[in-house]
């Protein structure tokens, strides 16, 4: 077997060059998931500005602010990792899983791991 010559190997993309358009969607679905956190909090504090915040934080605050907060870091997180390293292969407990379904695992563990924080911690 012969050695590529060096015009074959300017044409063949790299994987780096193939996975560029899915880093930059996952970057732009991160991005996405911090403007929904902050826009979503601004909005969050003009509709219960009417209200109490003590009260309402002492009785719905894992409800009001714990769950869309636990979606948004986990959306975030999964976005980051996938931004970072691509595809990736989770192999955990017997449990084998690559590419979407690796990031729908993670994100369920992230999501999961950052409600019960909520619910130890409240």
């Amino acid at each position: 077997m012969t050695d590529p010559s060096p015009q074959e190997l300017a044409a063949a993309p790299t994987k780096c060059h193939q996975d560029r358009g899915t880093r930059i969607a996952w970057s732009a679905i991160s991005i996405i998931g911090v403007g929904v956190l902050v826009l979503g909090g601004w909005r969050m504090r003009q509709v219960l500005s009417s209200y109490d915040p003590a009260s309402l934080l002492d009785r719905h605050g894992p409800a009001v602010i714990g769950i869309p907060l636990a979606v948004c870091v986990a959306t975030i997180f999964v976005g980051v990792m996938r931004a970072i390293e691509g595809q990736f292969k989770l192999d955990f407990l017997g449990l084998k899983a690559e590419g979407a379904a690796a990031s729908a695992c993670l994100w369920i563990a992230a999501f999961a791991a950052i409600s019960l924080v909520i619910r130890v911690l409240w």
